[in-house]
């Protein structure tokens, strides 16, 4: 029989205290393994951000962005059409809401939508001309007939600011690295069909996406004739879906109908039409939120899309009208050091500026302005300057042949730094018709009528040689070439 031996009772204590810590050191191993069901942090949600178009309207996404920095409210992800994509757009780079306004406040709007660079920065010629003929009335003419310009407002300010604003971005491809992934929407004017922009320039996404039909030229992307986004999605919430947010903050400045008495021009019916097709895609976009989604919506009675220099009202009653809605979004609301570390991620990148290598041009097929590259301030072999750039651009849109002058900085597969300027020719040139009338009289029923018709043939060979025109009709009658 095998026997069985009983402990001293010392022995057993020591034994069971033993097993105590062993079971105690593998309960404390597992917690920090597996963490602690009781102790568990939830996941947040992934908050998405869609901003919608309206022009000047669309500055109230600014306020809403200060309410959301103030309440510590994350934003992962950004949708944004038309002006809802220039706001996001510049906020996903990395500006804060604070830097953004700051930004718009000091904009002069009237020189951002100027056709016609300061008469001071033109050439003699130019000037000479300008005094004879109004600048204002110019059309192309060539051998299919007359051609008017496609955009009756220009951009070229618009997207000289957008490009400093950007600049940050400049090396950034894929818009998921920015430091808020970004989505802007626009129309491909040839097929009618939506197309979200990801990757790319992104100072010519933010200026495609807001490219309205008969007030800015449409951009070309790609192969692409892209137009105002608007069109065909203006609050694009299934795009901020497609980012993966889970809960969305939509803010929908609205674009109300006109009034019957501004429907009596082709201008006013064809802003109506405008205005319907966007109205209809906004309601389909709305009907797809859920009850855990936050809609914004800003009362801004008696505001148009073109009051642009009433900015600090528009951003002004975004932010009050955000301020209403913050106890439904309180869910969403971070702690100050959950905040401060998400904020941290979302730093705009620093690159060191160094010398040019190269300044080039680009676009255009009917000047030649290497030849007169020399009238440039930048040059190759200095560091970029974003003032000597901007200068720059004047100088090439007071010669009167581009629709669009812009500039980027690139860099070459080997590593060098150079600086573009994009040039778009003008589509109604090189041939250009501009016309003027004169009119006076005096107390003593003297008066003398005079109507002026000025022909203008840019670029007759690679020096930028010119052929002008001019026939007046009327008390003094001239004709000479």
């Amino acid at each position: 029989m095998q026997s069985i031996r009983i402990l001293p009772f010392h022995a057993t204590r020591t034994a069971l205290l033993g097993l105590c810590g062993l079971v105690l050191a593998a309960s404390v191993i597992a917690q920090e393994a597996g963490g602690s069901t009781a102790e568990t942090v939830p996941k947040r949600p992934r908050i998405g951000l869609v901003l919608s178009g309206g022009g000047a309207r669309g500055l109230a996404h600014v306020g809403v962005l200060k309410v959301l920095e103030r309440e510590r409210i994350p934003v992962d992800v950004i949708a944004g059409t038309s002006m809802g994509a220039i706001v996001g757009g510049l906020y996903a780079s990395g500006m804060s809401a604070v830097e953004v306004e700051a930004e718009v406040r000091k904009l002069d709007w009237d020189n951002v939508f100027a056709s016609r660079v300061d008469r001071r920065e033109l050439s003699q010629r130019r000037k000479e001309q300008d005094f004879e003929v109004s600048p204002l009335l110019e059309v192309g003419v060539g051998a299919d007939g007359l051609k008017a310009p496609v955009g009756s407002v220009s951009s070229r300010g618009l997207e000289s600011h957008l490009r400093r604003l950007t600049l940050s971005a400049r090396h950034i491809k894929s818009f998921d690295d920015l430091p808020t992934p970004f989505r802007a929407v626009a129309t491909d004017m040839e097929s009618g069909q939506a197309v979200t922009l990801k990757d790319g320039d992104l100072a010519t996404a933010l200026r495609s996406s807001m490219s309205v039909p008969g007030v800015f030229a449409p951009v070309e992307v790609n192969g692409r004739i892209l137009g105002d986004g608007g069109l065909v999605n203006n609050t694009p919430v299934d795009v901020a879906r497609q980012l993966g947010a889970e809960r969305l903050i939509v803010v929908n400045i609205g674009t109300p109908l006109a009034r019957r008495d501004t429907l009596s021009s082709l201008t006013g019916v064809t802003a109506q039409m405008i205005n319907i097709l966007t109205e209809q895609n906004v309601r389909q976009s709305l009907a797809s939120l859920t009850p855990q989604d936050v809609l914004i919506a800003p009362t801004l009675e008696g505001m148009t899309a073109a009051d642009f220099n009433r900015a600090p009202e528009f951003m002004t009653l975004g932010e009050l009208q955000a301020e209403a809605m913050v106890l439904r979004m309180q869910d969403l609301k971070l702690s100050e050091a959950d905040y401060a570390r998400w904020k941290a991620q979302r730093v705009k990148r620093q690159t060191q500026a160094v010398p040019l290598t190269f300044v080039r041009f680009e676009g255009s097929q009917l000047t030649h302005p290497d030849a007169r590259s020399d009238i440039l301030l930048t040059q190759p072999g200095q560091v970029f300057d974003v003032a000597k750039a901007e200068r720059d651009l004047t100088v090439l849109a007071a010669s009167g042949d581009y629709q669009g002058t812009d500039y980027r900085l690139v860099r070459t597969p080997d590593g060098q730094e150079g600086l573009v300027f994009a040039l778009k020719d003008k589509t109604w040139g090189p041939d250009y018709l501009q016309m003027g009338l004169d009119f006076s009289a005096d107390n003593r029923g003297r008066s003398a009528f005079n109507l002026k018709l000025v022909h203008n043939r840019h670029w007759l060979d690679t020096s930028g040689t010119e052929w002008r025109n001019f026939l007046r009709l009327g008390t003094a009658p001239a004709l000479g070439t």
